[in-house]
């Protein structure tokens, strides 16, 4: 299962997309539900959390409220979307940071910032946007004071996992030189296009965006309790990587049990692809993005998504809990990073500023 016609890498915009879409922000709402084609918008935010008025925009939603916004991708018009405010962030599916609580409630979401995820939401699907891969294939990082040392030797255990399994196509490097080379330095670097990695200590949290955000600092949050498998896919986000679970083919693998699913988590099962993409290859249950079969569930014993009937699909102890890319996740970053770098003669970047 290796190329480019073979990779399990799930959906990508168009190749002929790529020179006119360039976004960083985007993501839309749509569901399909038992095979069905996707719901309607009207249909999709009836199974989102409704929303007392108090908690309706511009005015932002309290601490673990919920609010809708409105963000414009170029390509495909208007894509309404219900978020958390997380200690003043957007959280779109319970772990992706479009942005700023307050640009949110007052639709302002600056239209060029990439979209996130993370949590315990394993899978490996891209979305291909130009600007969002790091070209060069070195994604540079560096650690924000906080971690303790037990902590950082674990996330760099991590980027040692990743970098061995991918890094002569795309590998996390040290952003600084010499003793405090992992140390983020002071000031205002927000122009600066490279992972920071930051302690989160509000709530048990591990999130971040997704792809590189040309020209602004990309941001992985982890809390102490993050394992892992937890660490490594959201430096699989960083990445670029997103979840294995909302494929648009996904009804053919899996079914998802929405009356075992609290409402407000709804929206991390649904398909979100506001660019035109294409599924290359299988449903990959080993990936790193993939969903654990029972997660979210509000009974015990029962699972959130359930194995087609007629799917060969391995233990269901291996789905979701894997804490290495799966042979599929390394084909498929391989394969798009080659493709990247083949592409950045011909679509150059802008150094940062």
């Amino acid at each position: 299962m290796l190329g480019l016609a073979c990779t399990a890498v799930s959906t990508f915009a168009a190749e002929s997309d790529l020179a006119s879409v360039r976004l960083d922000r985007l993501q839309g709402v749509f569901d399909r539900s038992a095979g069905l084609a996707p719901l309607s918008r009207d249909v999709v935010l009836t199974r989102l959390p409704a929303l007392a008025p108090s908690e309706s925009f511009p005015v932002p939603p309290p601490e673990g409220g919920f609010g809708r916004t409105t963000l414009n991708a170029a390509a495909v018009g208007l894509r309404e979307v219900t978020y958390q405010n997380r200690n003043g962030y957007a959280v779109f599916e319970g772990d992706m940071v479009l942005g700023d609580v307050t640009e949110a409630a007052s639709h302002q979401l600056d239209s060029d910032f990439t979209i996130s995820r993370s949590y315990n939401q394993p899978f490996a699907q891209f979305y291909w946007i130009d600007t969002s891969v790091w070209y060069d294939g070195s994604i540079p990082f560096c650690f924000q004071n906080g971690f303790s040392e037990t902590q950082q030797q674990l996330i760099l255990a991590q980027i040692a996992i990743f970098n061995a399994a991918v890094g002569d196509v795309v590998k996390f490097q040290p952003d600084g030189t010499g003793a405090d080379r992992l140390v983020c330095p002071g000031g205002d670097l927000s122009s600066r296009s490279r992972v920071r990695i930051a302690p989160w200590t509000q709530a048990e949290v591990c999130q971040a965006q997704v792809g590189r955000i040309v020209g602004k600092e990309q941001w992985v949050w982890l809390h102490p309790s993050c394992d892992a498998r937890n660490i490594l896919h959201e430096l699989s986000h960083a990445a670029g990587m997103l979840h294995e679970h909302t494929r648009s083919d996904r009804d053919q693998w899996v079914t998802v049990q929405w009356d075992n699913i609290p409402h407000d988590e709804w929206a991390d099962f649904s398909q979100t692809h506001p660019l035109p993409t294409e599924n290359i290859g299988q449903y990959d249950f080993l990936s790193i993005m993939h969903y654990r079969l029972s997660e979210f569930a509000i009974a015990n014993g029962r699972p959130t998504l359930v194995v087609k009937a007629g799917v060969t699909a391995p233990p269901v102890s291996q789905i979701g809990t894997r804490d290495e890319l799966s042979p599929l996740d390394i084909a498929g970053l391989k394969a798009k990073y080659i493709r990247a770098h083949q592409l950045s003669a011909l679509h150059p970047l802008l150094p940062d500023q």
